[in-house]
Parts: C-alpha cells; structure tokens; sequence
C-alpha cells in the first residue's frame, strides 16, 4: 500500500512539473505484454497506474504487469511492474548531464 502511494505522489509532482511547460511531450519507454512490443507512453496523458488484480485469467494478456490508465479512457498493459513505470516517470524530471553539461 505504502508502494502504491509512493508511486502516485511520484506521478503527481511529475504531473504539476510538465504543466510548467506545455510545449514539452514526455515520453517513457515500455514494453506490451509479451516483453517485445515496444511502447512509448505520454506521460502528460496517464491519469492513473494500477497492477492487475490477481483473478484477471481471460481478462487480461499473460505477462501484464501494470495498467496504465490513460485520459481517454483507454488503458496500456504492460510488462514493466508499476514501481518500474513510476521510477521511468520521476527519472523524466531529472537533468540529463549528457544533453545539460
């Protein structure tokens, strides 16, 4: 539980951030179900993350890790878990010295 609120006190701050600049699309890296299918996510567009309940058989792709809920009602399975998709979204609000020496 503890987890869960980390993780959507992450998503919020990143979220009040990115409103700061409009202009900006942030984008995180994550994979379909099956680990091969490549996604790229707007993180502007998440409203919510949760993992898959556990009596999900026939509902949801084996290998589903998170749901992330997108503003359109739609919702992206995915096979990072929930914290990894958290820690890609906080990674986002930190400098990248390669590209900021």
């Amino acid at each position: 539980m503890r987890a869960q609120f980390i993780a959507i006190l992450l998503l919020l701050i990143l979220l009040v951030a990115t409103l700061a600049n409009p202009g900006i699309i942030y984008l995180i890296h994550a994979h379909g179900p099956d680990g091969k299918q490549e996604i790229e996510i707007n993180v502007q567009e998440i409203s919510s993350i949760r993992q898959p309940r556990e009596n999900t058989e026939g509902h949801l792709a084996e290998g589903v890790h998170c749901l992330v809920y997108m503003t359109n009602g739609a919702y992206v399975p995915t096979f990072e878990t929930c914290l990894e998709i958290v820690k890609k979204i906080a990674a986002l609000d930190q400098p990248n010295p390669e590209k900021h020496p």
